[in-house]
């Protein structure tokens, strides 16, 4: 399948002028993306709450049409100028509850997902705490939260620029980073980590090995249902940042192996139960955006 890459040459009333990445949010929430994926999720956001955008609605729900084409000129800095370069992003946030898509007549539609208020731009810059922080306050008010030791030793490194690009393996992570990824909550963080790495490449993977086809719904139940069957999670074979960051698991190739077996052995992939989808709803993992 061939794709088209938008042209470079932006005009300047497509382009997004000042950027902000809620960048507190993303680490208080524990939240596996990068400063892109971030940048298009507020992208998105700013076009879903745009009245000039074409809506439709469904399920009790407004859904707003956006093109991939929209988004690369609307952040020319990304360097992003190809179909699935957006796609392979917008997946990720999905993934993550941060999007949600729909397909009404061939055209892909955006919604805010239900965790897209975990990056709420608003809540972050005002003096009293958002609802989230509160809560997230009162769960750990016995000790401080390891992410918020986590983001405070960052902030404290002097080499910050350099550390947080340089990957650690097991051996040579901070107690502390260690201490948190085996609580419930850093376990999460992994396995949402290997989740969107794995809606990135099962597809692919996957239809070169059967001639079914699955929906992106399937294939996000899939990786949830088998990511959730693995109780134990090998740290040795995790890597991080020195900020303690997630950047490596093993989960991802595991799951990946575990799909390819059953589509060699089995014809296809075994998946959960699922409730029907509804008609006008045409989910597919490579829908044009």
């Amino acid at each position: 399948m061939q794709h088209t890459a938008a042209t470079r040459t932006t005009k300047l009333k497509d382009m997004k002028f000042t950027l902000y990445v809620n960048q507190r949010a993303i680490v208080e929430n524990g939240l596996p993306i990068d400063v892109t994926d971030a940048l298009i999720f507020y992208a998105l956001i700013e076009f879903i709450n745009n009245p000039k955008f074409k809506k439709v609605a469904a399920n009790g729900k407004e859904y707003t049409f956006v093109s991939w084409v929209k988004i690369v000129e609307h952040l020319p800095v990304l360097g992003i100028t190809t179909k699935p370069g957006i796609i392979k992003r917008v997946n990720k946030l999905i993934a993550l509850q941060l999007i949600e898509r729909s397909i009404f007549h061939n055209e892909t539609y955006y919604a805010a997902g239900t965790n897209a208020g975990l990056l709420s731009v608003e809540s972050k810059q005002m003096d009293t705490p958002s609802v989230n922080e509160r809560l997230h306050r009162r769960k750990q008010m016995d000790t401080p939260s390891v992410n918020e030791r986590l983001h405070n030793n960052t902030i404290n490194d002097k080499n910050i620029n350099k550390s947080e690009k340089e990957k650690k393996t097991h051996a040579g992570v901070n107690d502390k980073v260690l201490e948190f990824y085996r609580t419930e909550s850093g376990q999460t963080k992994i396995r949402n980590f290997a989740a969107a790495e794995l809606l990135t490449v099962l597809p692919d993977a996957v239809q070169k090995q059967t001639a079914l086809k699955y929906s992106y719904k399937q294939y996000q139940a899939y990786i949830a249902a088998t990511l959730a069957g693995i109780v134990s999670i090998d740290l040795t074979k995790c890597e991080f940042t020195d900020a303690g960051e997630i950047v490596k698991t093993d989960l991802t190739q595991h799951v990946l192996n575990i799909a390819l077996k059953q589509c060699r052995t089995g014809g296809g992939l075994i998946l959960p139960t699922m409730p029907p989808e509804p008609k006008q709803q045409n989910k597919h993992p490579f829908a044009s955006i």
